[in-house]
């Protein structure tokens, strides 16, 4: 993981590697470590090797209030949340997912419940996420390629 983000650093920005351990004060499960190695890159970027292969996404999990207002105005506006379904609509045809995160189960406060956008509006983050399974490659400078 160190050498992949650090290869990526220079194209998508800095690297943070989450730390192995899992948070067990709560938690039936004892076990001390994580299944999986994950990073995020650039700040926006996500990077996870697990025993499930490569997985990669993009976005914001949580939308901090300033952020989640200027999202939802951009939304609820014509021009700019018909071009946001556009980029969804092209992001999945290329076999990538798009995840809302953090959904209210109605319209947001001040919105209309029948706007024609609703389902975006009621989401607080907004992620791209694509996953390859285990091959032999992930072992090779193509992981890199993959991700890019």
């Amino acid at each position: 993981m160190t050498e992949l983000t650090e290869e990526l650093a220079a194209e998508f920005g800095e690297p943070k590697i989450f730390r192995p351990y899992r948070d067990v004060r709560f938690s039936a499960d004892k076990s001390p470590y994580k299944t999986h190695i994950g990073a995020v890159i650039g700040g926006t970027g996500y990077v996870q090797l697990s025993a499930e292969g490569l997985g990669a996404g993009a976005g914001m999990w949580q939308m901090a209030p300033e952020h989640l207002e200027r999202y939802r105005a951009a939304v609820v506006s014509d021009g700019p949340g018909t071009e946001l379904e556009q980029v969804i609509a092209r992001i999945e045809k290329a076999d990538i997912t798009v995840h809302g995160h953090g959904a209210l189960k109605s319209a947001p406060r001040g919105y209309p419940a029948d706007h024609p956008r609703i389902v975006l509006l009621r989401y607080k983050g907004l992620t791209a996420w694509k996953q390859w399974p285990v091959e032999p490659w992930l072992e090779t400078a193509a992981a890199k390629d993959h991700l890019i």
